[in-house]
């Protein structure tokens, strides 16, 4: 992902932010551990903006599918 989408997200790459939200999802949903509410709303804003950007490089054409598949190992 982070060869499509320029820029940090909360301090990472977009990659890495994505994977690491990504655990904290699994975590909260599938072990009920606590996600903070203040955490969770700054997350969700930088999550936005990540989506904004993964949508406009797909508009310029971009294969971000792959990019986002690697984020995950």
């Amino acid at each position: 992902m982070h060869e499509f989408i320029d820029g940090e997200y909360q301090g990472q790459s977009a990659a890495k932010f994505f994977k690491d939200r990504y655990e904290a999802r699994s975590r909260f949903v599938h072990s009920g551990e606590d996600y903070d509410y203040n955490d969770m709303i700054t997350d969700n804003n930088a999550l936005q903006q990540l989506v904004a950007d993964l949508i406009q490089a797909i508009a310029r054409g971009q294969k971000v599918s792959t990019a986002m598949d690697s984020a995950k190992n």
